[in-house]
């Protein structure tokens, strides 16, 4: 399963992050270094993380809390 965060802004990467589910766990993966993804107001370190239901992820200065369907 994929989901991806896209971005319609002057000089931003199309693609952002993919979300993903792999051995029974989402991660985000952010899609280049240029990417300030921040999960619960710190920044990313790593370039995939593991994601909780109820975690806060911004991206570009939007906010979304994850939470998954299905």
């Amino acid at each position: 399963m994929l989901a991806t965060i896209r971005l319609k802004r002057w000089f931003a990467p199309r693609l952002a992050a993919s979300i993903q589910f792999r051995e029974e766990q989402y991660f985000i993966v952010a899609a280049g270094k240029a990417n300030k993804i921040a999960i619960n107001g710190s920044e990313m370190v790593v370039s995939k993380t593991g994601l909780r239901l109820g975690n806060v992820v911004q991206v570009a200065g939007v906010k979304a809390k994850f939470c998954a369907v299905g």
